[in-house]
């Protein structure tokens, strides 16, 4: 499973379209950038305690195979 980015924000960082490895930490989901970057795109600080509803995350990303 990958993360992909489909929500264009103008974000330098990512590219649109493209599909991200990406690793489950303590903190949150961590992903490597465009930029050689490392980012924590998603965490479980909502009130529904998944990381598919973290703001960022839902407003950029989404799962993907």
């Amino acid at each position: 499973m990958k993360v992909k980015y489909v929500h264009d924000r103008r974000d330098e960082e990512f590219t649109l379209g493209k599909k991200y490895d990406f690793q489950v930490k303590e903190y949150g989901i961590e992903i490597v950038d465009d930029l050689n970057d490392q980012h924590v795109i998603a965490t479980k600080n909502n009130k529904y305690k998944r990381y598919e509803h973290d703001e960022f995350f839902m407003f950029r990303f989404e799962f993907c195979d």
